[in-house]
């Protein structure tokens, strides 16, 4: 079986950084060893990609992770990489998000006479 849980929260970025998405490790001891968190980044990254609104990509958003559980024999990183795109899945629609509309930079040139 694949066993993986993570406890975390998701928290807006500031308009600043609103084009950027960020993850935190803030775990303290070895509920989920070390070599698993890249793992529940790399499950927060790619549901950020594909978004689950509008299927647009995701920014403007922090993932700070806490703690979790492991279990010795049936914890992998496909279980924390799911996990975390099974949190995001789960709690991101109830954050309210919106959909912005796109940006662009747009340089005109036009002759003088005009």
């Amino acid at each position: 079986g694949q066993y993986g849980r993570i406890i975390g929260n998701l928290t807006p970025l500031t308009d600043d950084e609103l084009t950027t998405v960020r993850f935190e490790d803030n775990t303290v001891g070895m509920n989920i060893p070390k070599q698993f968190i890249p793992a529940i980044e790399k499950g927060f990254l790619e549901a950020c990609e594909k978004g689950f609104i509008s299927g647009h990509k995701i920014v403007g958003v922090s993932m700070n992770l806490e703690d979790g559980v492991s279990h010795a024999v049936d914890s992998s990183e496909l279980a924390f990489r799911l996990a975390s795109r099974g949190a995001m899945r789960t709690y991101f629609p109830q954050a309210n998000p919106v959909i912005l509309e796109p940006i662009m930079n747009v340089e005109v040139i036009a002759p003088q006479e005009f």
